[in-house]
């Protein structure tokens, strides 16, 4: 039987349990090899145990006083400056397949996509259109009103009708509790 090295390391450090630490016994009485092995690890951990730990300063680094040079296209300035002239060509390039068209006109800017269509009545809704608009919104609001609370009417007339009959029939058998007794 041949204990690996882990095994012995951990016998080293008093990390085995009772059956292992016997069969590790066990291995050093029949190989005499193995018990000087142990026995030279023992030492080596003896000789580590008496390092004392030292401060260590780490070294000065020196740099040099030149500069590195930096190729055109790589200085920060150059790479800015095409990335927004590239943002910008990208821009351009799909406004112009959108078809975007821009105006400027009696103080109003306008920004179209396709095909521009002018309208015959700029001026917008009349008083009166705005008015029946209106209207016709209030007569849908009215509408629904009345067949909600038409709803909710019969629905309050079904419930006390129930109410009634179950009242009347409770009162029935009071009485004729009553009577009986």
């Amino acid at each position: 039987m041949k204990i690996d090295e882990s095994k012995l390391v951990a016998y080293l450090y008093g990390e085995l349990s009772a059956t292992e630490k016997s069969e590790v016994e066990k291995h050093f009485q029949e190989n005499p090899d193995a018990l000087k092995e142990y026995q030279e690890m023992l030492q080596v951990k003896s000789a580590i145990g008496k390092i004392t730990d030292k401060e260590v300063i780490a070294p000065p680094i020196f740099m040099d006083d030149e500069k590195p040079v930096v190729s055109l296209w790589r200085s920060g300035f150059v790479r800015y400056a095409v990335g927004i002239a590239a943002a910008f060509f990208i821009l351009m390039v799909g406004a112009k397949l959108l078809g975007v068209q821009m105006q400027y006109s009696d103080n109003a800017f306008t920004l179209s996509f396709g095909e521009t269509r002018k309208s015959a009545d700029s001026q917008g809704l009349s008083p009166d259109q705005v008015q029946q608009m209106i209207n016709a919104s209030l007569i849908k609001n009215n509408d629904y009103v009345q067949a909600s609370w038409g709803e909710s009417q019969n629905k309050l007339n079904e419930a006390l009708n129930k109410n009634t009959a179950l009242t009347s029939q409770r009162m029935n058998e009071i009485s004729k509790t009553a009577a009986s007794a």
